[in-house]
């Protein structure tokens, strides 16, 4: 009998042991896996901002290869910049400010700079309401020769894209009476542009005035004919041209195609103003056949740090590119100029 207690109360604590060391293990086990799930996710807490600030550092390289593209471009640098290396050997003032790609002691560095000074399609965005948009264009064929411009396609939508963007079903042509502005209008903005030819002859008012063709760019899917041919006859001046609009089109819904397109000039002066909502706008010329030089150009620019990688593309506007005020006074009614004022006095003269 005493050796059955025995062997029963040893079998006991050894099971009891056994239970002991099983709790252990697992306890360790649990903790183990625990201290591995912290050390990953502390590891990846350090992956993703270490990968952030490299990020960062990468897209501030590419931006300064941007800034070194516009002090090239305000310094009188022309032509097309195809390789993405520095320029070496010998350089003009402009090359200078490409010929370097180091941006900091951190191996952060611009490793592909492109320029393209002569882009096939004019981008302008938003073109407003208030002040036109302005700018002097030379057409150029791909190998850079000069031309002439035959025609100029502007294709154009709303720069606001967060609303659908709704096209008139009835045609502008011959249509005078618009609405004011601010007034019930449910489409895509209208277009006021105006074309005038530089280096046709001497460049004075009258011949300015003389030349220039303006027209406004109606947004309609009635369009049986969105070519349009431009002309200098003062009479035909302000015309209605319906743009063949689609919410399928590209690059942008609405498309007018002016024939002439600067009476042949090897330059124009080109003005584009929104009525009713701002808009964006492209150009192109001889259709697409031709690229477009002086006005602005596209700089692409790819910036590493470390083995991080950001590219940027941006449109700089050439020093010939330029805002000026639509207007300094509009008014629909009558505008007094006489304005009397002492302290505590004023009134308008009479007006």
């Amino acid at each position: 009998m005493y050796n059955v207690l025995m062997k029963r109360q040893t079998l006991r604590g050894e099971q009891e042991g056994f239970a002991a060391l099983v709790i252990a293990i697992t306890l360790v086990v649990i903790v183990g896996l625990i201290s591995v799930g912290f050390a990953q996710l502390m590891r990846r807490e350090i992956t993703q901002a270490t990968g952030k600030q490299l990020a960062n550092q990468a897209y501030y390289a590419a931006e300064s290869g941007v800034n070194d593209a516009v002090a090239a471009l305000n310094n009188g640098y022309v032509g097309k910049k195809t390789s993405c290396d520095p320029i070496v050997g010998p350089k003009t003032l402009a090359e200078a400010y490409l010929s370097k790609n180091d941006v900091d002691s951190t191996n952060s560095e611009w490793t592909c700079l492109l320029i393209d000074s002569a882009p096939g399609t004019l981008k302008y965005s938003p073109v407003d309401q208030v002040n036109p948009t302005a700018f002097v264009a030379r057409a150029v064929d791909p190998s850079g020769a000069q031309t002439n411009f035959t025609s100029l396609t502007v294709s154009w939508e709303d720069a606001d894209q967060s609303s659908p963007q709704k096209i008139r079903s009835t045609s502008g042509v011959g249509n005078v009476s618009f609405p004011p502005a601010g007034g019930a209008w449910d489409a895509i903005g209208v277009v006021r542009i105006s074309i005038t030819p530089i280096g046709l002859g001497a460049v004075d008012r009258a011949t300015l005035q003389n030349n220039t063709f303006t027209a406004y760019l109606y947004p309609t899917t009635t369009a049986s004919n969105n070519t349009f041919t431009y002309t200098n006859v003062a009479s035909a001046q302000g015309v209605v041209m319906d743009g063949k609009c689609s919410p399928g089109n590209t690059p942008l819904r609405c498309s007018v195609t002016i024939n002439g397109g600067g009476g042949s000039a090897p330059r124009v002066l080109i003005s584009l103003r929104s009525i009713y909502s701002d808009t964006k706008v492209f150009i192109s010329a001889n259709g697409g056949a031709d690229n477009l030089a002086d006005a602005q150009s596209l700089v692409d620019s790819t910036g590493r740090a470390q083995d991080v990688l950001k590219r940027i593309q941006v449109r700089i506007p050439n020093r010939n590119s330029f805002y000026y005020p639509g207007f300094t006074l509009e008014t629909i009614g009558n505008a007094c100029k006489q304005l009397r004022v002492r302290p505590g006095f004023s009134d308008s003269g009479g007006c």
